[in-house]
């Protein structure tokens, strides 16, 4: 017996999968999958993605919890950067 998985979560999944070579990250994450999340993990919002068939873009994040200090020591403020021009560029300032 072969099993085979379908639907939108798996389309939406397979896109973001394709996504992380795009933006260069390791790990992308789905609105959805922030949701439901029940710890407070690491993330950066990356982008706005349209999927195909839906009519609101889904927000992409980017899980950064395999970093320690030694690997990113200014984490905390790189974040708080990109989280502020990010802003800046969803207003179109």
């Amino acid at each position: 017996m072969e099993y085979t998985v379908i639907g939108d979560p798996v389309y939406l999944s397979a896109r973001i999968e394709s996504a992380t070579r795009f933006y260069g990250a390791n790990i992308l994450i789905s609105e959805y999958t922030k949701a439901a999340m029940k710890n407070g993990a690491r993330l950066r919002e990356i982008d706005l993605m349209q999927v195909k068939g839906k009519t609101e873009p889904v927000s992409l994040f980017e899980v950064l919890d395999h970093h320690t200090h030694q690997s990113f020591p200014n984490l905390g403020d790189v974040l708080d950067a990109y989280s502020h021009g990010l802003t800046a560029y969803r207003q179109r300032d």
